[in-house]
């Protein structure tokens, strides 16, 4: 249509400007790349995000989160899921099986809306009821034996680093929400590789587009499928996976791709880095 049209002229226009380094700027104080320069040691790794996991609607049958969980394993792919805490009743049985693989869940507040405008005591509620919901996740798809722990790419027997991700939902994040995550440890993170698919429902533009920017050490994102709404989202994932394989980057979660950026190699530079906040 046109108005989608419209989206990809507008978003050719964002992504021609090239420079990530450009996104420190413009979301201080959050996590949206790692740099290569500062730490070597993401070379030839990207993480994958999932917005708005698990389903927005509370029917099993429109669900797609074992479909998105056979198209990680089918190309070795691990995700970090960005949970919208509201959304897990009917779906946490799907979430923990994900948990089982590999993968992990992070902190995208209870509800899809922006939390900018609110109170710095109501986001700190909001924030810590959703991170119990997290939290109850991990503890329940770990009590069993855990597949495939996403581990290959840090030193033999070595723990992942424990990091509290948050990502604000709409990408909107106030000073007093930044209190509150800095007083509870959480890390704020967004992407520096995206498709704007809720816009532009084309998954071949989501997928290419997603592919020009990603980089070594780079923060995919991509919104949760469903069916009948962002479904095309699917067929996205798997083109990038694809085009991921075919370049030979490994596709890891959050935790995974920063513990490669703290490995000795990469801490002797941090001083340089451009894409990470402390």
């Amino acid at each position: 249509t046109l108005k989608v049209e419209f989206h990809k002229v507008c978003w050719k226009a964002v992504t021609s400007v090239g420079s990530r380094t450009l996104l420190s700027a413009v979301f201080p104080g959050s996590v949206c790349y790692y740099d290569l320069r500062a730490h070597p040691g993401v070379r030839g790794c990207v993480a994958l995000t999932l917005d708005d996991a698990p389903c927005s609607r509370s029917d099993e049958r429109l669900a797609m989160v074992k479909e998105v969980g056979e198209v990680l394993r089918e190309f070795g792919a691990k995700a970090t899921f960005f949970v919208c805490t509201d959304y897990v009743p009917v779906h946490e049985r799907a979430l923990r099986e994900l948990l089982r693989e590999g993968h992990e869940v992070a902190n995208h507040c209870p509800a899809d809306r922006s939390y900018a405008e609110d109170s710095e005591e109501a986001f700190e509620a909001a924030l810590l009821e959703a991170e119990c919901v997290c939290e109850r996740l991990r503890n329940a798809g770990t009590a069993g034996e855990v597949e495939d722990r996403d581990r290959s790419v840090c030193d033999a027997g070595a723990d992942l680093p424990s990091v509290r991700w948050f990502r604000a939902p709409h990408a909107k994040l106030s000073p007093p929400m930044r209190r509150v995550l800095a007083r509870h440890g959480f890390t704020s993170v967004l992407s520096d590789c995206y498709g704007n698919d809720p816009w532009i429902p084309d998954p071949a533009f989501v997928a290419k587009s997603m592919l020009e920017t990603a980089e070594h050490g780079s923060i995919a994102v991509i919104h949760m499928p469903e069916r009948g709404f962002r479904e095309h989202n699917h067929k996205a994932l798997r083109d990038f996976l694809q085009g991921m394989q075919e370049r030979q980057i490994r596709v890891v979660t959050l935790s995974a791709l920063h513990a490669e950026a703290l490995q000795p190699s990469s801490r002797q530079f941090a001083d340089v880095s451009v894409g990470t906040e402390e």
